[in-house]
């Protein structure tokens, strides 16, 4: 038998995994998400993301869901706020959290 076959000789797929991409603003996610599920175009490159959006491919036997974020707020030339992007990050969280449920 080959490593990618049960007895029964179908194929045996390997456990889920989730992904959610979180960052900054104009840092890449969206290509980053479309790199990890092996195909250009299911995200959108080049345009602000405004939404959660998931999307899902089969990369090496097994599903792979990927949740794109809108980027954290913030003024590129001022200080970070800390507890600010933390509260964005939780709720970026919660909002994307029914889009990884599958």
């Amino acid at each position: 038998l080959d490593a990618h076959q049960s007895f029964s000789k179908a194929p045996r797929r390997l456990p889920e995994v989730r992904l959610l991409l979180l960052g900054e603003r104009e840092t890449g996610k969206s290509s980053a998400g479309n790199a990890i599920l092996g195909k250009t175009g299911l995200f959108q490159v080049g345009v602000v993301t405004e939404e959660c959006i998931r999307q899902q491919a089969e990369v090496a036997m097994r599903l792979v869901t990927v949740v794109d974020s809108p980027g954290w707020e913030g003024d590129p030339n001022g200080p970070k706020c800390a507890r600010c992007l933390q509260e964005q990050t939780v709720q970026l969280i919660w909002k994307s959290a029914s889009l990884a449920d599958v």
